[in-house]
């Protein structure tokens, strides 16, 4: 029994030293009966519930201290008492812990996203409280140094306003630093953008010979030297841009061109335009003058082909319009001339013409020099037969053949229909088998081919068909109706002149035949006259012997 319960109190004691040590490992593994068995299995249960309050706890402990897990909770079942009490507070500990924190995280995560319209709120205690007040403190003052930098960043970066200054009262350390070193930034961030706005406004009213000496650094040391470098490149470019223009626009010396030596990027492309715009206008220019020159000149052919739009492009098309107007006068005048200059040759020519088959044969020889004809036939009108005919009187490079009548009727094919409709008609699409122009080379129809009628005060005197290898024009038409009216002024002056020459003959021969009959009246009234005397003077005598015999008679 003693050696038993040595055994027994032995195993309970291990276990209980272990369990002060903190050593949840061991159990009472004594074989034991009675109430000593009910203290095993209690103590047991206990080492169980210590163990697992420990794990519980440790494991808590481990997610919110160290893996930063809050919200966890210790669990431990079948507890009561100060285990269960002991277990409330560790969860309300973690608990109070976790809302403290993640309130504070909230905030800070605020701030840090820069929201700075939160705080701590939760209420806590002790050091807790002053972390929480720090915390706001900052929050207060950062949203202070924010507005204060955020109004000065708005009047210099947005409202351009320089000048401004950040005010942010009760800061101190690094805000302090901070809110100085902003103050600073803007106050250099002014003087220099005052002296970059000096210089910039005397560049835009033209003035490039100022330059920017304020003491800088860095990127704004690397502007200032930018622009000054600007201002010397836009001086030259400016002085190029003048010479050319005033060599260009002013003295007239086209061909000139801007050199800016080092020049790149827009300037380069500055430059170029300029240059560009140089040679485009004086290859406009010396185009126009050229196309001028040739116009003075009489050279009507050319026209100003060089690119060019805008108003450059409307003087261009307006001065080749213009050309085009003057050439289409030009030839027009021309045509007009040589019409007027051929009507006055051939009325000349008409003029003083008696013989009928001499001029028709003239006619057509001079017609087909001046419209290039190449056949020509003259049919006068003999209107003393029978509904009159139209008879073949003279020709041109005509070539009798059997089946070519020589004679036409009025109305009769297209030389008799010219007749009795008093209208010219033209001919362009001629069959092969139609007229042929023969020379000794060979023959070939003609290509156009007209027939005129020749009128005297709306009255048909002849017909004139002429044709040509090439096509007549507008003008040769023209001078072909024209001229048809001079001829029928001249083929009727020429008939006019031989009824008078015949009614003049018939005159002249009855003007004799009357002298002669007069001769003869004036010899028969001689002899009439004589026989008269001769009449009264045997009547004298008869008279005499009568008185005589009456005397004799008395006489006797």
């Amino acid at each position: 029994m003693a050696g038993n319960l040595t055994a027994q109190v032995r195993n309970i004691a291990d276990v209980a030293i272990a369990v002060a040590n903190g050593d949840m490992s061991k159990k009472i593994t004594v074989d034991v009966r009675g109430e000593i068995l009910q203290l095993k299995e209690t103590l047991n249960t206990m080492v169980d519930q210590l163990r697992a309050f420990a794990s519980e706890v440790t494991r808590v402990a481990r997610e919110v201290g160290t893996d930063g897990k809050l919200g966890g909770q210790a669990f431990v079942p079948g507890v009561a008492g100060t285990w269960k009490d002991l277990t409330d507070s560790v969860n309300q500990m973690t608990g109070n812990l976790t809302a403290q924190v993640r309130n504070i995280a909230e905030v800070t995560k605020a701030v840090a996203s820069g929201d700075l319209s939160k705080t701590v709120a939760i209420d806590v205690k002790g050091e807790i409280l002053d972390l929480k007040n720090t915390i706001n403190t900052m929050v207060e003052q950062l949203n202070s140094f924010a507005y204060e930098v955020t109004r000065v960043a708005r009047e210099v970066g947005t409202e351009g306003k320089l000048g401004g200054q950040a005010e942010v009262k009760g800061v101190g350390g690094t805000w302090k630093d901070l809110t100085d070193s902003v103050n600073m930034m803007a106050s250099n961030l002014t003087s220099q953008v005052r002296g970059i706005a000096k210089v910039v406004t005397a560049v835009a009213t033209g003035n490039l010979k100022q330059k920017l000496t304020i003491i800088s650094r860095g990127e704004v040391a690397e502007l200032i030297d930018t622009i000054n470098e600007m201002i010397d490149t836009l001086a030259l470019f400016a002085d190029q841009v003048t010479t050319v223009a005033r060599e260009v626009g002013v003295e007239g010396r086209l061909g000139g061109q801007a050199v800016v030596p080092g020049a790149s990027g827009i300037w380069k492309n500055l430059t170029e335009n300029v240059n560009q715009l140089a040679q485009n206008l004086t290859t406009q220019v010396r185009s126009i003058s050229e196309v001028a020159s040739a116009v003075t000149k009489g050279d009507l052919t050319r026209n100003i082909g060089v690119e060019a739009k805008g108003e450059v492009e409307s003087l261009k098309d307006t001065i080749n319009q213009m050309i085009a107007n003057l050439r289409e006068t030009t030839f027009v005048n021309e045509e007009q001339d040589w019409l007027k200059s051929n009507l006055a040759t051939f009325t000349q020519m008409l003029q003083g013409q008696r013989d009928l088959n001499t001029l028709t044969k003239r006619i057509l020889s001079e017609l087909a020099n001046v419209v290039t004809a190449h056949y020509g036939v003259f049919y006068l009108l003999k209107p003393q037969e029978e509904g009159g005919k139209l008879s073949l009187f003279a020709s041109y490079g005509f070539r009798s053949e059997r089946n070519i009548p020589q004679e036409f009727a009025i109305g009769e094919s297209l030389v008799g229909q010219v007749a009795y409709e008093k209208e010219k008609i033209i001919l362009n699409n001629i069959p092969g088998s139609y007229i042929k122009v023969s020379s000794g080379l060979g023959k070939a129809k003609p290509s156009n081919l007209v027939i005129l009628p020749v009128l005297f005060e709306n009255k048909v005197k002849a017909v004139i068909e002429l044709a040509s290898m090439e096509s007549f024009s507008a003008t040769h038409i023209d001078f072909l109706d024209q001229v048809t009216e001079s001829i029928g002024i001249v083929l009727n002056t020429i008939e006019s002149n031989s009824r008078t020459e015949e009614l003049l003959e018939q005159s002249q021969s009855m003007a004799s035949e009357l002298k002669i009959q007069q001769e003869e009246l004036r010899r028969t009234n001689d002899e009439l006259q004589d026989k008269a005397l001769l009449l009264v003077k045997q009547k004298n005598e008869v008279e005499a012997k009568n008185k005589e015999v009456e005397e004799a008679r008395r006489s006797l």
